[in-house]
């Protein structure tokens, strides 16, 4: 689901949940426990997350939504987890060292909020990314709409949200999605470089 890698002061956190790091509550309470983990160590300066899969994140897992839903307290359930979403990003864009996302496939939803609550992002010129969830009919809840709007500003965030717009590396860079893009091929090069 998760594996961290500590390496030349450089702290990997590589998300590796099959078929497409769906984002789920145990995902979140793993993702804490590999923060308590380094706030225990001293060995680290970056931050790196990274996916081991063709894609960085779909974001929320749907089908864990689906079946609360489909529960007796479906939506107060639902509800009740935003929070912890919430609490997890804000912790990562909280910490005292640097943080980079490297976003080599798609990063949507949750993913891409996971990505924004990063100091830098580096994405691949084919990657797609943006905050789609207004298609499913539900809002950005882990704070993907306030650190959107922080960096881009008020049109660009309306544009990427109100319009669930996916973009590539290239015009993630030009909105200031993102800070560096490069081929998928060499993107682990380039954000090791960086």
């Amino acid at each position: 689901m998760l594996r961290l890698e500590i390496s030349h002061a450089i702290a990997v956190v590589v998300l590796d949940r099959a078929p497409a790091n769906a984002i789920n509550l145990e995902w979140v309470r793993r993702f804490h426990a590999l923060l308590d983990e380094l706030e225990a160590r001293d060995d680290w300066n970056v931050l790196h997350i990274r996916s081991a899969l063709r894609l960085f994140s779909a974001g929320a897992d749907i089908k864990e939504m689906r079946a609360a839903f489909e529960a007796g307290d479906g939506v107060a359930s639902l509800v009740a987890a935003v929070p912890k979403y919430q609490q997890l990003y804000a912790r990562i864009e909280a910490l005292p060292r640097i943080t980079l996302a490297e976003i080599g496939g798609a990063a949507m939803g949750g993913g891409f909020e996971l990505a924004l609550s990063c100091d830098l992002r580096i994405v691949a010129d084919e990657a797609r990314v943006g905050l789609p969830e207004i298609r499913l009919g539900l809002l950005a809840g882990a704070g993907g709409t306030q650190r959107l709007t922080r960096l881009c500003g008020r049109a660009v965030a309306l544009r990427i949200i109100a319009g669930a717009e996916m973009v590539d590396g290239p015009t993630a860079v030009q909105l200031g999605m993102a800070q560096w893009h490069a081929p998928a091929a060499q993107l682990p090069v380039v954000a090791a470089e960086i």
